[in-house]
């Protein structure tokens, strides 16, 4: 919330700043008039980003996005850099080693303090991440800086001594761990014990081959919750494959998990009605599975809302009930959804879709997994109305819809 809260105190044209020291031609510019005025930015820019490096660090400088031709190669000393984008082609390695290389420092906070493993912890791989989005002509150079790097992690003794795993790091539900001496030992002492390395320290085929059939000793009591990570550490030694983990491909498919994505999916999902997505619906959370908002639309002769479902979001079970008359109509507004009654098969809902549903009939209705959602809802009058709220949608259900 706190990071949120800083987000939405910039304005977005405070966000990013940007000084060009060349044309595309290769001709200087004068930066001392901004094109279309008799004001420049760029000399401020240029004094802010070279310059002014604890001024750039602080909350107080709204500046996050910056635009320069060249300042990641001469010499600028900025060690937060968490994302580099190059639009240009480039031939030259060493100036892609030099871009590449001011993100490839750990990061400070606002008081220069070094983010390390001895400030953060188990947490440090997690803040210090680079991301770079890069042209095609880093394809080759990029594959050649992780195969460098690679070698260098292996320019290591390939001993499965005691010396080797003291102090390596492995996961434990999720968190890392260092493992320590007493652990150390235990480890070497597993695989003396079941001929799993010679009188070399080196591994053996006994091992190699346990490992491939699934057949491996059991660990002692006290390595078992490292179970997993101790395997990795010996199988490493002899594996290259086991160091894949530590890259990744870039052009992979993937979505991270952050949820400033949901604020950009709810602006986006916005665009495509003329209805108000609304509030968060917290009134009748407790009836539903994920996140719902609800928008009053008419509250005059028909009460009409508008409801909207993120992904994978749906109502319980329920009836609308009354002594005469009553029920309910949905109108598909936006996106894709699901309504479905007690015994029948799901009725798709896309917008302009119109679902009836009469009073007494026990259904469900929400978002497909896949996409946001948005109904209208129309109450319709009758005498003694009443809605009755039942158990939850399953997964083993709604898992059911395509």
């Amino acid at each position: 919330p706190a990071y949120t809260a800083y987000l939405d105190s910039t304005d977005v044209h405070d966000v990013h700043k940007g000084y060009f020291s060349i044309d595309k031609k290769g001709h200087s510019v004068n930066s001392s008039v901004k094109r279309g005025s008799d004001m420049s930015d760029d000399i401020s820019a240029y004094d802010l980003i070279l310059k002014n490096k604890e001024r750039l660090l602080s909350f107080e400088e709204p500046t996050r996005f910056i635009f320069s031709h060249s300042a990641l190669r001469e010499g600028w000393d900025n060690p937060n850099v968490f994302q580099i984008c190059t639009l240009k082609h480039s031939d030259s390695t060493t100036q892609k080693r030099q871009e590449v290389g001011r993100g490839l420092r750990l990061c400070v906070n606002k008081d220069g303090n070094r983010m390390d493993a001895e400030v953060l912890g188990d947490k440090v791989q997690d803040i210090n991440v680079l991301t770079v989005i890069a042209s095609e002509s880093y394809a080759g150079f990029v594959d050649g800086l992780q195969k460098q790097t690679e070698a260098v992690l292996y320019d290591r003794p390939r001993k499965a001594d005691i010396a080797y795993f003291t102090g390596k790091t492995i996961r434990l539900d999720g968190k890392i761990v260092k493992v320590d001496d007493r652990q150390a030992r235990a480890i070497y002492q597993y695989l003396v014990r079941n001929n799993y390395v010679d009188e070399q320290d080196n591994v053996t085929q006994d091992y190699r081959d346990d490992v491939q059939t699934g057949t491996l000793a059991p660990v002692p009591e006290m390595l078992k919750p490292i179970e997993e990570g101790v395997h990795t550490l010996v199988q490493a030694i002899y594996d290259d494959s086991m160091l894949k983990s530590m890259f990744e491909d870039g052009n992979k498919p993937k979505v991270l998990e952050n949820p400033l994505n949901d604020r950009f999916e709810k602006a986006e999902f916005q665009k495509q009605m003329i209805f108000p997505i609304g509030e968060p619906n917290t009134a009748f959370a407790k009836y539903f599975i994920g996140n719902s908002y609800l928008a009053p639309i008419s509250n005059d002769q028909v009460v009409v809302y508008n409801v909207t479902f993120e992904p994978r979001c749906r109502n319980n079970w329920h009836i609308h009930h009354a002594k005469q008359g009553g029920g309910q109509m949905l109108i598909g507004v936006a996106g894709r959804g699901w309504y479905q009654e007690e015994g029948k098969p799901a009725v798709e809902i896309l917008p302009g879709t119109v679902i009836h549903i009469p009073a007494g009939v026990k259904h469900w209705h929400g978002a497909a997994a896949d996409s946001w959602f948005s109904h209208l809802a129309f109450e319709v009058s009758g005498e003694e109305t009443s809605n009755e709220w039942l158990e939850a949608v399953t997964d083993d259900v709604y898992n059911l819809l395509k």
